[in-house]
């Protein structure tokens, strides 16, 4: 298969992950909020689908950064991965910070951590994708 077309793969499914992810973490935060939400199921769709709209630049930014890479160590690749997806975690929690601190008070701030541990161990779980898929690109390259 195509590298292009393994890292567009990779790339939605670490995208995904870290939805379902950041999904689960916050539902169990806003179950644990009192009269906010009664179903864990509209709790869960809401924070899966309000992740994967939101995530949308972010993902951009991290599968650009994927695809133009020009370095020939895998290793050196997943730590650049890991930092842009923290990086991009970070800014995406802290726009969510400010955008719902209102409504979600005194719960803002657990939601913003489960954004970050989201990202980060969505990335941590594709650690061999990335890993394979790139010493098969410089392999096919040389």
């Amino acid at each position: 298969m195509n590298y292009y077309l393994k890292s567009t793969i990779h790339s939605f499914t670490i995208w995904v992950l870290a939805a379902l992810i950041n999904a689960i973490l916050s539902t169990c935060c806003l179950l644990v909020a009192p009269k906010a939400f009664d179903n864990w199921g509209e709790a869960f769709m809401l924070a899966f689908f309000v992740t994967l709209i939101f995530s949308i630049p972010g993902v951009f930014i991290f599968w650009i950064t994927y695809m133009t890479n020009r370095m020939t160590d895998s290793s050196s690749l997943f730590r650049v991965l890991l930092r842009t997806g923290f990086i991009i975690a970070v800014v995406s929690g802290l726009l969510f910070f400010i955008s719902f601190n209102g409504m979600l008070k005194g719960f803002t701030f657990f939601l913003f951590l489960s954004i970050i541990v989201a990202a980060i161990s969505s990335i941590m779980l594709h650690h061999n994708f990335i890993i394979v898929s790139h010493k098969n690109k410089i392999r096919n390259n040389e």
